[in-house]
C-alpha cells in the first residue's frame, strides 16, 4: 500500500484558529518566564497559565464570553492597576508584572484583530526580557530560543491573513474547533 501525499487547503478559519492558538502558546512562554522572578505574583502567574491553558484546550468555551464583559473589563482593569501601583510605591517592578500579567489575560481571552496579535506578542517579549535582565539566568537564553521560532511563525501567519484594505474583521467560530482537523 504506497502512501500518496495530498496537499490540505489551509481556510482562512485555519489560519486564525492556529494565529490564536500560537499566541496561547506564547503567552505560556512569557508566564513561565515571569515565574523565575521574586515579585510575590505566583498564584496571579499561575491562575493566568491555567486560563490560558484552558483556552487553548477548549476555545469554544472561553468564546462564549459575551463581548460586552470584554469592554467592561478595560476600566475594571485600568482601575485594578492604578490602585496596585499607588498602594504599591515606591516599589514599582512587582506591580509592572502584574499589570502585565492582567494584560496578557485579557489579550488572550478577548477576540483579537492583527494590532492586538502584535501588542500581544510584544508584551510576551516584555516578559522574557524583563525576566532575563533581573534573573541573568541561563533559563533566559532556552526560553528566547523557543520564543523565537514561535513569534516569527506568529507573524508569518498574521502576514498571510492581512490583505491590506480587502482584509475584513473576523469573528472566530470556535464552537467548530476541532484538534483533530486542525492537526491534518
Amino acid at each position: 500500500m504506497s502512501m500518496t501525499y495530498r496537499p490540505v487547503k489551509l481556510t482562512t478559519e485555519d489560519l486564525h484558529e492556529v494565529k490564536h492558538l500560537m499566541g496561547g502558546a506564547l503567552t505560556l512562554l512569557s508566564l513561565w518566564s515571569l515565574l523565575s522572578l521574586s515579585v510575590d505574583s505566583v498564584l496571579l502567574i499561575s491562575g493566568a497559565m491555567l486560563a490560558i491553558a484552558y483556552a487553548l484546550v477548549k476555545p469554544a468555551q472561553v468564546s462564549r464570553i459575551p463581548q460586552r464583559v470584554w469592554r467592561f473589563a478595560g476600566p475594571v482593569m485600568v482601575f485594578i492597576i492604578a490602585a496596585d501601583f499607588l498602594l504599591n510605591l515606591p516599589e514599582f517592578i512587582p506591580s509592572l508584572v502584574r499589570m502585565v500579567v492582567l494584560l496578557l489575560i485579557y489579550r488572550n481571552l478577548a477576540r483579537r484583530s492583527q494590532r492586538e496579535d502584535l501588542q500581544l506578542i510584544l508584551l510576551c517579549l516584555f516578559c522574557l526580557v524583563i525576566s532575563g535582565v533581573m534573573t541573568v539566568s541561563l533559563l533566559f537564553a532556552f526560553q528566547i530560543l523557543l520564543f523565537t521560532p514561535i513569534a516569527m511563525a506568529l507573524l508569518f501567519v498574521i502576514c498571510l491573513l492581512d490583505r491590506g484594505e480587502e482584509t475584513e474583521p473576523y469573528k472566530a467560530q470556535w464552537m467548530n474547533f476541532r484538534w483533530s482537523r486542525l492537526a491534518k
